[in-house]
């Protein structure tokens, strides 16, 4: 399917050279206070939806549905922003991918952030962030992209293997999600 035109948009500005600054938002309110302040891009973001609905930190206690609902109503708040989706993990395996990029693109996002954690992540690691494995990593990325080039929509991609499997690792994942396609 062709990029629908909102993903287009998105690319074109994060082509552009310098930073794009993106604010993360959790609810309407913010959503509203972002548009009226002449940003051209958000991010529909997991550790702000948390706070507004929880008061909580992003500790993976949001439901899809819920994230899909409160990114659904940032989006409807402020449908002239670009807006980019918390896909966390995807919420389960490669065809859940599917799903979470799916209910994202039907609800007006231009991209998808998916990143390579492990799903739910455990608590008590002292910062560190378990990831999956490699190829795990790439299989997610993949059907991701899949699921993003039939939807019209971007992938952005991220990898938290830092912090417990080093700079090398966490460079060597950012490659192959490239070479993924995101």
């Amino acid at each position: 399917q062709p990029m629908r035109p909102h993903a287009e948009a998105m690319r074109d500005l994060l082509h552009q050279p310098g930073l794009t600054v993106m604010p993360g938002c959790g609810d309407g309110m913010a959503a509203r206070l972002v548009a009226e302040a002449g940003f051209k891009v958000a991010f529909a973001s997991g550790s702000s939806i948390s706070a507004m609905r929880l008061a909580m930190p992003d500790m993976d206690l949001l439901t899809f549905p819920e994230m899909r609902d409160a990114t659904e109503t940032m989006i409807g708040v402020a449908p002239r922003v670009l807006w980019l989706a918390d896909g966390d993990t995807g919420y389960g395996n490669v065809l859940s991918v599917q799903k979470t990029i799916r209910a994202y693109a039907r609800a007006g996002a231009a991209a998808v952030l998916i990143e390579d954690k492990i799903w739910p992540r455990p608590l008590g690691r002292q910062g560190a962030k378990l990831v999956v494995d490699r190829d795990a990593a790439r299989l997610r990325c993949r059907a991701a992209v899949e699921a993003c080039r039939e939807e019209g929509i971007l992938l952005l991609a991220r990898t938290d293997a830092r912090t417990s499997l080093g700079f090398d690792e966490a460079l060597a994942r950012l490659s192959d999600f490239v070479a993924e396609g995101a």
